[in-house]
């Protein structure tokens, strides 16, 4: 019979987090860390290819889990400590679910982290949140000991609850038959790993802090401001719904909007830098070009091909940034390898495509069909052929698309039975489109490539595009 953690346990292992101080952990978890699965993290960089602009960012998935798994064991602990009738609303089984699901969110990522889910999933099980999951199950199988040190804790169903806390189905709509593996009264478990109500959840909390500090561009969001938060969270039965949720102090509002505004912050300077967009186009090609040449052995040493890894889990847990070295390495001499070759070698020597202007503020009811009306007036000019020319578009709000998440998140009023929504009158939403030509462009082409640009957004009534080829 399973028995509860003890939340007032010592038994803690520590890790040091560089300048973000130490991550402290139950050592329940120890056994799962030094599962080569889940070592594996060590080598996909969480922002992929963005420490060859930003070189200081070259941080792993590992160390994003640990920290992920560090937030949501504090954010818990606090949460008990603040229950009225904490032994019921927050178990000490609880507490170690949840940083459970938080420290395995992210094992189905492959090379580069999204980028290998971006180039070859075609359906649900194939995203890395299926995989993450698929990834626990088989190391719960293949290291008993790591399900033992479980099973003092945990029953099948807390197992079960882990799986659905790092990919929750649907529970918003409440005319449909309650899918979660909790009752109403603990819907808030769901708000602290993957909260897919408003987008505030340790994840973000996470890798905002971690991303700002190793590329170096500011945001005004901190672990001060975590703690804040954290210390002061309380649960509540939400208005909207029939179960409960995490609300925070009215005061707090900035502080809650300046996350949002630091994950819109960060994808606009950082993950989709117009050289990064540049460079992820060109490894996105690399992929494409071996997807049916490299071969990865996998279960029973059957050779699998790079596209259909995630069929099969002793190929995929093969995977990690290395498999540029393979591309690089292999003996192969068929034409769609020796491409993927000079792609590659073309990154190494900063051959990068040439960046030529960035059409902003979009307001279109067709992304693609856009950027189709935007190659084809380009391709026009015979100045460059359809291989030559990268058209990528952006879009960059607070998680949620076109809506506000900011709405979504519930704030108390102290000493007051009232919670709070704010208006999301705040703007949250932007288009852009990249256009780049082959490295080797001319000034003299890259200008005309840009005129035609100009006279397009004329035409349609757009603002005019900002030139970026010097």
């Amino acid at each position: 019979m399973p028995v509860d953690w003890d939340p007032n346990s010592q038994c803690m292992m520590q890790f040091n987090n560089g300048s973000s101080g130490v991550i402290s952990l139950p050592k329940v978890f120890k056994g799962l860390i030094d599962t080569p699965e889940f070592q594996r993290l060590r080598y996909i960089k969480q922002l992929g290819p963005t420490f060859l602009v930003f070189p200081n960012a070259d941080h792993s998935r590992f160390v994003h889990s640990l920290g992920t798994a560090s937030f949501a064991f504090q954010f818990m602990m606090e949460l008990r400590k603040q229950c009225y009738n904490a032994k019921k609303m927050v178990t000490g089984n609880d507490i170690i679910a949840v940083t459970l699901a938080a420290l395995c969110h992210d094992l189905g990522h492959g090379p580069f982290s999204h980028m290998y889910e971006e180039v070859f999933a075609v359906d649900v099980h194939e995203r890395h949140e299926t995989l993450s999951i698929k990834i626990f199950d088989k190391i719960l199988k293949d290291h008993p000991d790591v399900k033992e040190a479980f099973k003092e804790y945990f029953d099948e169903k807390t197992f079960n609850l882990v799986r659905q806390l790092i990919d929750p189905p649907e529970y918003c709509k409440t005319e449909r038959e309650w899918p979660l593996l909790v009752g109403k009264e603990k819907a808030f478990l769901f708000s602290i790993v993957s909260n897919s109500l408003n987008g505030l959840d340790v994840d973000k909390l996470d890798y905002l802090i971690r991303d700002s500090e190793r590329s170096g561009i500011p945001v005004s969001i901190s672990k001060n401001v975590v703690k804040l938060l954290f210390d002061s969270a309380q649960i509540v039965k939400h208005p909207d719904h029939e179960f409960t949720w995490i609300a925070f102090p009215e005061k707090y509002t900035g502080n809650v909007i300046s996350i949002f505004e630091a994950r819109k912050r960060l994808h606009e300077e950082l993950y989709n830098h117009r050289v990064i967009v540049a460079i992820s186009e060109l490894i996105k090609q690399a992929l494409q070009c071996v997807g049916d040449e490299l071969e990865i052995l996998g279960s029973n040493n059957n050779p699998i091909k790079l596209k259909d890894c995630t069929s099969d889990l002793n190929a995929y847990l093969k995977l990690n940034d290395s498999i540029i070295d393979l591309i690089i390495n292999s003996p192969s001499t068929e034409p769609k390898m020796l491409e993927a070759k000079m792609i590659i070698k073309n990154i190494e020597l900063r051959k990068f495509p040439r960046v030529i202007a960035k059409l902003d503020n979009l307001n279109v009811k067709d992304n693609n069909e856009f950027e189709n009306e935007v190659r084809k007036a380009i391709l026009e000019l015979e100045i460059v052929d359809d291989s030559q020319l990268i058209t990528v578009i952006k879009v960059f709000h607070f998680g949620k698309g076109y809506h506000n998440p900011i709405g979504d998140v519930l704030f108390y009023v102290r000493n007051s039975d009232a919670l709070v929504r704010h208006a999301d009158d705040i703007s949250c939403y932007r288009t852009c489109l990249f256009v780049f030509a082959q490295a080797g462009c001319s000034d003299d082409d890259a200008r005309a490539i840009y005129e035609r640009l100009l006279l397009f957004a004329e035409k349609k009534g757009l603002q005019a595009p900002t030139k970026l080829c010097t």
